[in-house]
């Protein structure tokens, strides 16, 4: 479970990341 929960938070962290910078 700690594994699954540190990819999906990597991946949203990372798909969100550029965004809120280039907002």
């Amino acid at each position: 479970w700690y594994s699954l929960g540190i990819g999906l938070a990597g991946a949203v962290g990372s798909a969100l990341g550029p965004r809120f910078l280039r907002w």
